[in-house]
Formats: C-alpha cells, structure tokens, sequence
C-alpha cells in the first residue's frame, strides 16, 4: 500500500499528515493540469504491483472527510475491493444523477463537452440518462485502488489528455477553454471532466466501489443540509435500488423528492 499526499508550496508540506508519502507539485511540468499531473507522474515514473493498493489525495483530505491517514489506511488493510471510495461532496452525490450532471450545474457546459468526448474514445455510455449512487460517483479523486485500477484509470485519461493536446482538434480545443467555476479560477474544462473520468471507468467495468468515509462524521457543506442528512441518504438509496432493478418507481421518487431538497436548500439555482 501506498498513499500519497499532494503538496504545492511549504504551506501545504507542513499542512500534510503524518504518514501519508508526500507528492511534490511545487513546481509543475503543467501547471494547467492541476493534481492529474502529479498523479500521471507518479504513475508513469514509478514501479508498483498489480495489486498494490495506491490514493493520491489532496491536501484538503482532513477537511474535506473528517479521515486522517491512520483512518484510511486501517480501511484498507482490512479492505478487498479493487477500489475504496473516500469521496467527499455526499450531498451532490445523492442530489445529482451522477457527477456530471452535477458538473452541468457548476461548470455549464461539461454535460455536452464529456459525451462529445466519451463518444470520440468509443466509451458506451449516456450520460444525461446515467444514473449512479454512491459506489459510483467519487469526487476529487479521493478513492484508494489496486495498482491494475490506477492503469485503466491512466489510460482512459490519458486519451482526454491527449485530445486536449490537439491544437487541430475543435474537440481539443473545448477542452481547454474556462469552465465557470464558483471560486473564479481559471480552470480549463479537461480538469472537471478527468476528475469525473473514474466514474466512467467504474461504470464501462460494472464495479462498485467499497464506502470507506464514515457516514456518521462525514462534513456536510451545503447550508442547512446536517438538517436533512437522513433524507440525502434516502435519496442515494432510491438512486441504488433503481440501478438494481430498473424499476420507473424508483426513479420517480427520486426525481421528486431530489427537486424538493434542493429547492429547500436553495442550491438549484447556483
């Protein structure tokens, strides 16, 4: 096993947790690529076994889950599963069909630009019909995986990657525009879509990924959402059971109630 933990300046070094293998990003390659870059770094550059388990995490892990390194390597120890998800964000997990839907809200646009680009690279799949609960969606790459994972991962990337490289490419070019985004950064849209691209590979390979966050301590960030926790996991459990059984009632009920809590949240407006 082997868990990174990204850093950009000393700030970050000092902010690490004990344990975690500190990944330098201080002075980027491409610095337009955010943490995929290091990521792919470490992939390509260094030698692991097919079965080792590896997770790259920010350094707003602690923040953003409430799980230190100990907590998460203790998961994994005991853990069998080719991924572990510690994905933060519970309530756009259970909110949202799937992760890029949510990204149409916050990044306007991406739902269009992800299937142009899923659809180029031949991946079967429809995104505005996609429905996936919690064992699908993982944000922020905060997901530990067997080495064998990390390589399909590296690879379905690697073709956004280099669509984006393509200065001939219309396509490529939609990548790298400026996706709205609430902090009004200037982040490219390849970021938002390879964020989401493990989502994707969980899906193409009928792969649940095991919950490893606790559920009972996981942040809540929307305002007012701590109130309706309860219900955000109802609503993920209706996303589940419809998956399983492809009954339209499940949907419904979904459908229903998920417009009911982000009007009363006020966030379908963002």
């Amino acid at each position: 096993m082997r868990l990174f933990q990204i850093y950009y300046n000393n700030e970050t070094l000092e902010s690490l947790d004990n344990g975690f293998i500190p990944l330098d990003n201080t002075q980027p390659e491409r610095p337009d690529f955010y943490e995929y870059w290091p990521i792919r770094t470490a992939l390509l550059n260094q030698e692991f076994e097919e079965e080792e388990y590896l997770g790259f995490f920010s350094p707003r892990l602690k923040e953003k889950t409430n799980l230190t390194f100990t907590d998460i390597e203790r998961i994994v120890e005991k853990s069998q599963s080719e991924v572990i998800s510690f994905s933060p964000c519970f309530e756009e997990i259970a909110c949202y069909p799937n992760s890029f839907i949510q990204g149409e809200v916050v990044h306007p646009g991406l739902l269009r630009v992800a299937q142009e680009i899923f659809d180029d690279l031949d991946v079967k799949v429809n995104l505005a019909n996609l429905i996936q609960d919690q064992s699908r969606i993982i944000y922020s790459n905060y997901f530990v995986a067997k080495y064998r994972f990390w390589k399909e991962w590296l690879q379905l990337t690697d073709q956004i990657f280099k669509i984006s490289e393509d200065s001939k490419s219309t396509l490529g070019d939609t990548l790298n525009f400026n996706a709205k985004h609430r902090t009004g950064a200037n982040y490219a849209m390849k970021i938002f879509i390879i964020e989401r691209a493990v989502s994707i590979l969980l899906e193409t390979k009928k792969i649940n990924a095991e919950i490893g966050v606790d559920m009972n301590n996981i942040p809540v960030t929307w305002p007012g959402g701590e109130k309706l926790f309860a219900t955000l996991m109802d609503l993920d459990a209706l996303k589940g059971h419809f998956v399983k059984t492809k009954l339209p009632a499940y949907l419904q009920f979904y459908e229903k109630h998920r417009w009911e809590i982000l009007r009363f949240l006020s966030v379908d407006k963002r």
